[in-house]
């Protein structure tokens, strides 16, 4: 049983690396600019922790006064571009790159359906996974490039913020460690029971949107 699982796990991470090469392929501006803002909210989320930490060891120091100023400009300007970057990116970029990935996915499902044989179309459960296929295909990019991202960040602020604790407390660092991992864990497991979720609802809606089509339609 043990095993079983491990070969799931295995079959998800090489399901992801393959994913994170076709949007490296039809997008590399998605795939260079996500791994980008991963890092700098990772800064982000772990600046004021090592401003305050910094700051407040000036003060107790009895550090000159223009040192405590050049800390916070420094932290001001940071903001200013980091936070200028992830407007810039998800106002503007993100959505031209999304349609972009949409397109390319799409591009590549309909190329591919051309070379099939036209009596796979009347097989329902090769139908069903078409339309899922063509439904989710672009989504589910996003969603591992977005997660990639996001682990990027966590990745960046935990270590920063793990080595600043370790120097203060260990045993909250080791605390704070075990529960990152539970929640990584938690993540996961949902993330599987929505996707399997998902894909038995599939046929549902297939019937719904083809219901639709017969009785509203005109033609």
């Amino acid at each position: 049983m043990k095993k079983k699982q491990k070969q799931k796990l295995s079959s998800i991470f090489r399901n992801n690396i393959i994913m994170l090469g076709k949007i490296a392929k039809y997008t590399p501006d998605y795939f260079v600019l996500m791994i980008a803002e991963g890092i700098i909210w990772g800064c982000i989320n772990s600046a004021a922790a090592l401003f305050n930490y910094n700051l407040l060891n000036a003060v107790q120091d009895g550090t000159d006064f223009l040192y405590a100023v050049k800390i916070i400009a420094i932290l001001a300007g940071f903001y200013l571009l980091a936070y200028g970057f992830d407007k810039w990116y998800w106002c503007y970029k993100n959505p031209l790159i999304r349609q972009k990935l949409h397109l390319r996915m799409h591009e590549e499902l309909f190329v591919k359906s051309l070379s099939l044989d036209l009596a796979c179309f009347d097989d329902p459960e090769f139908y069903n996974d078409f339309v899922w296929a063509m439904n989710e295909s672009d989504k589910r990019a996003i969603e591992v490039i977005e997660d990639t991202g996001k682990l990027i960040n966590r990745i960046v602020a935990s270590f920063t913020l793990f080595g600043l604790l370790f120097t203060v407390d260990p045993v909250i660092a080791v605390i704070l460690f075990v529960s990152s991992c539970i929640t990584i864990v938690a993540n996961t497991l949902g993330n599987k029971v929505s996707f399997k979720h998902d894909k038995e609802a599939n046929p549902l809606r297939r019937k719904k949107s083809y219901i639709n089509r017969v009785f509203h339609l005109s033609d």
